[in-house]
């Protein structure tokens, strides 16, 4: 589990809403999800080419991340649900 926090996923995801995230999917193309980058914790949209990934912000205010370096971003899991804002 964990809590959502900024809006960068907003209209999908809002901050405070807590998302269950299964680590036990292996396709997360397109698909949200939550993935260390750099050390931080992010919920970005996980899309695969074949020499880097993006991580995309539903929200379009958000510029997306190119990752080159498969050292630098590991996708923990697959967000498959959310509850709405717990506070």
């Amino acid at each position: 589990f964990f809590k959502a926090t900024g809006k960068s996923m907003e209209p999908t995801i809002f901050p405070g809403e807590i998302l269950v995230v299964d680590r036990s999917i292996n396709s997360f193309d397109h698909r949200v999800c939550v993935v260390s980058y750099n050390g931080e914790l992010l919920c970005k949209r996980v899309i695969i080419f074949s020499r880097h990934l993006i991580l995309r912000s539903d929200n379009s205010t958000f510029k997306e991340i190119r990752v080159f370096d498969e050292q630098s971003a590991l996708v923990w899991g697959v967000v498959i649900a959310r509850c709405g804002d717990v506070r």
